[in-house]
């Protein structure tokens, strides 16, 4: 259990108020973090803000850690506070997901950039076998959320916060599906996101459709076909390579394709006008050994 100390009261405790925020039993004031070894942090993270416990100096600013100019707090107790983390759920994320549902709600209308439906979000997080959270210091940034089929992964949703974009946590979280669930072999999706299929492509050897419109083998598009009937997807192209499937989303899921002048596999097969579409890629892939 994470264990905090009081500088006024000279205790250490384990309370924690309705906001998530360290409070000290005796007096009621905002307490700080032990790390591991039992040291006081020196810093106050209150509100989105990391500070000097003794000089009340904002330490974290323009997403740089800095430490105290009077040496209270030192940078790499700042960077422990403010590192990204990850953490697992599987099978019992209801009442995280309910509990958090606004931040959860919000990250995904910020990763898409549209006012995604509640239900559709939420849908999303319980339905899946299994979601992963990243949380940057308290705040949460990003979730995955993973459906489990045998040897196969399927990636039911990945949100990320638009300030943490770009950061790398979608293939930290990623790697943490893959470290739990070892035993897949195969990783799939439907997306309109050229930058997901680029995810993917860092963990998969194979993977369609594909820039040089190479075909599955019958093994594996046998497989395609399987994982793709569970999920009540029809693959209309497929055999064209395309893996297209047809008005999936009722409506674009973003408001604007991204990247979408970059990434041929998406600008050819996609149907799109004004930057915009209903339509899906069912991404498989063969993961790397």
């Amino acid at each position: 259990m994470t264990k905090f100390f009081c500088y006024k009261c000279k205790i250490n405790h384990s309370i924690v108020d309705n906001n998530g925020m360290a409070v000290c039993p005796v007096c009621n004031q905002r307490c700080v973090k032990l790390f591991q070894n039992g040291v006081p942090c020196n810093i106050l993270s209150e509100k989105g803000k990391i500070q000097c416990i003794k000089c009340k100096v904002v330490l974290f600013a323009n997403n740089r850690f800095q430490g105290c100019p009077n040496g209270c707090v030192k940078t790499e107790d700042g960077d422990e506070m403010m590192r990204y983390r990850y953490f697992v759920l599987k099978g019992d994320q209801e009442d995280y997901v309910h509990n958090n549902f606004i931040a959860l709600l919000n990250i995904a209308r910020s990763g898409f950039g549209t006012k995604m439906r509640r239900e559709d979000v939420l849908e999303h997080l319980l339905s899946a076998d299994m979601i992963v959270i990243c949380t940057y210091g308290k705040t949460i940034t990003a979730f995955t959320a993973v459906m489990i089929f045998d040897e196969l992964l399927f990636l039911h949703g990945m949100a990320v916060n638009v300030a943490h974009q770009g950061s790398g946590i979608g293939e930290g979280m990623l790697q943490k599906v893959l470290k739990v669930v070892s035993s897949s072999q195969y990783l799939a999706l439907t997306t309109q996101n050229p930058h997901m299929y680029s995810l993917v492509s860092k963990f998969c050897g194979d993977i369609f459709p594909n820039y040089n419109n190479i075909m599955p083998d019958s093994e594996v598009f046998n497989k395609i076909d399987k994982i793709a009937s569970k999920l009540s997807i029809t693959l209309s192209a497929c055999y064209a390579g395309k893996c297209l499937v047809e008005n999936w989303y009722g409506k674009c899921l973003y408001h604007r394709i991204p990247a979408l002048e970059k990434t041929a596999v998406f600008r050819d097969n996609l149907r799109v006008r004004h930057w915009r579409s209903r339509d899906a890629l069912f991404v498989f892939g063969k993961l790397k050994e």
